[in-house]
């Protein structure tokens, strides 16, 4: 009896074989993300396409095949779009408000009577 009670539960077949353990389907793998075309971007917004024309003149400036002359030129278009990037997420970004007239204001005394 001792023996039992230290063995797991199984269940078997007609024949007194335990099944062959079910196999769990291989997971599903995510399809890799399109690269965003302009044209899809300019869709979106502002920012979108802005962060999509960074992301290719990065790409183009990574070429190997890349001229230098042209790596120059990209450098300071990347640098313009990168400022506007920057420039738009300054706007979004909310700022330290001034304090309202009524948290400056001090508390007077209450007078129910005067009702």
């Amino acid at each position: 009896m001792a023996d039992r009670a230290r063995r797991p539960l199984a269940v078997v077949q007609g024949d007194g074989k335990a099944p062959a353990p079910a196999k769990k389907p291989p997971a599903k793998k995510r399809a890799p993300a399109k690269p965003r075309t302009i044209a899809h971007a300019v869709k979106l917004s502002r920012k979108t396409l802005l962060e999509t024309l960074r992301d290719r003149i990065a790409a183009a400036m990574d070429d190997p095949r890349a001229h230098p002359r042209d790596v120059g030129n990209l450098m300071k278009q990347l640098l313009d779009v990168q400022n506007q990037i920057d420039a738009l997420s300054a706007k979004n970004t909310p700022t330290a408000a001034e304090p309202s007239a009524v948290a400056n204001t001090p508390n007077e005394s209450w007078d129910e009577d005067a009702i």
